[in-house]
């Protein structure tokens, strides 16, 4: 990932099931320095799952979550059948300090 910039096709691609599409796994780790609301900003929502420590997280273009103090495992799938191409972007927030790690 180059500037939020996700090269999709460059990625190894799984196929879970017989009749579900080629998807691609990205796993990070974003360090929250002080404790509120980090934004997340997809520009393929409709091809994109999240989860956060583990747990699934609804998606939207834009992403609210709430996060604590600390280093926190983010996993992204993408699913891989028809644009080259999707981007992920962290959004500066209001009171919390976050960065990829």
């Amino acid at each position: 990932m180059v500037n939020g910039i996700i090269d999709v096709m460059s990625l190894p691609t799984f196929k879970i099931h017989r009749n579900t599409p080629k998807t691609s796994f990205l796993r990070t780790k974003l360090e929250v320095t002080v404790a509120g609301s980090v934004k997340l900003k997809f520009d393929a929502a409709d091809r994109i799952k999240l989860w956060v420590d583990g747990k699934p997280k609804k998606i939207e273009t834009v992403t609210t979550l709430e996060l604590e103090k600390g280093i926190h495992q983010i996993v992204i799938a993408v699913r891989n059948d028809s644009e080259t191409k999707a981007r992920v972007e962290l959004l500066a927030g209001e009171s919390v300090a976050a960065q990829w790690k």
